[in-house]
């Protein structure tokens, strides 16, 4: 079971980089979080009410209740078995807290879950296959945590999913073949993780990707052709590429980009000429390669450019 902190108030300044700002929040249980919480919301109103300390006059939400937040609470333990109970739950974010142990594989159950969320806790162990179970899933963050072992080739099976953020999770190995039936996937972040082998061809496919964060693996190159599909992206950051050297070529047909970082990851060649085509381009770091060729005129008349 979990036990209770002094609960802190909810700050929507606190919250993952490019998460959802329009949350809906319960009183929870005390069996879930000691008798605290952060924060209620009226379902109907969507007006949130800030609570400074425990609730005296908690009254148990029913059992269909689809959220359950518990975000920076400084909660600590293991996820409780009760939870399963919540059938109907398609909402749950722990982050920020003092989990421990390894990851129920009992979070399978939860069918209905659309958006589970446990990072930056302390949980260990391997990821349970049975996540793969939770086929609604469209947002899936389990980055800042202690896991050990390779991604389950069971979540490819979650072929909704928009969203994943792994981060700093402690996993390594590939990328699992299966992640090619992921064609719905708009943001993934999966930086700081000892990946092996090469980033997979299939990303490319992925045609609904806005967002690709692979920074601090170890990948081998080259960054595959087939990224010049990817003409959604708008926040494309790939570095510490080792072995097999990439040109820029593939980067050709992405000009909705705003963010183009491709630091120490083995460029070769020149800057593409018609760099300055690239309007809304805020961020362009290729520092750390091995370019060649002139800085492209048109690079000094972007207006957008920041950095």
């Amino acid at each position: 079971m979990l036990s209770s902190s002094n609960p802190a108030l909810y700050s929507p300044n606190v919250a993952l980089p490019n998460r959802r700002r329009r949350q809906f929040y319960q009183r929870q249980p005390p069996a879930l979080l000691g008798g605290a919480y952060c924060c209620a919301m009226d379902l109907r109103s969507e007006q949130c009410h800030t609570v400074t300390g425990c609730c005296q006059y908690w009254t148990p939400p029913p059992r269909h209740s689809p959220r359950r937040k518990v975000y920076a609470l400084n909660k600590l333990g293991v996820i409780p078995e009760e939870l399963v109970a919540l059938k109907f739950l398609t909402f749950l974010e722990i982050d920020r807290n003092y989990f421990t142990g390894p990851l129920p594989a009992f979070i399978g159950n939860l069918s209905a879950l659309q958006l589970l969320s446990i990072a930056a806790n302390a949980f260990s162990g391997t990821i349970p296959k049975e996540l793969g179970n939770l086929k609604e899933l469209r947002m899936l963050s389990f980055g800042l945590n202690n896991f050990s072992g390779t991604i389950p080739p069971e979540l490819g099976n979650l072929v909704r999913l928009k969203e994943l953020y792994i981060k700093s999770c402690g996993l390594g190995g590939e990328i699992p073949s299966t992640f090619a039936n992921l064609q719905n996937m708009q943001i993934l972040w999966a930086s700081d993780i000892p990946f092996t082998g090469r980033i997979p061809d299939f990303i490319g496919n992925w045609t609904k990707l806005k967002t690709l964060r692979m920074q601090g693996n170890s990948f081998e190159g080259p960054i595959p052709s087939s990224f010049s599909n990817l003409t959604s992206l708008t926040d494309l950051q790939i570095s510490d590429i080792y072995n097999v050297s990439s040109s820029l070529d593939f980067i050709k047909n992405l000009k909705c980009l705003s963010n183009l970082v491709l630091r120490n990851a083995l460029i070769t060649g020149s800057i593409p000429s018609d760099i300055g085509e690239y309007q809304s381009l805020q961020t362009l770091d290729l520092s750390f390669n091995n370019l060649t060729g002139e800085i492209p005129s048109g690079l000094f008349n972007m207006n957008s450019l920041q950095y």
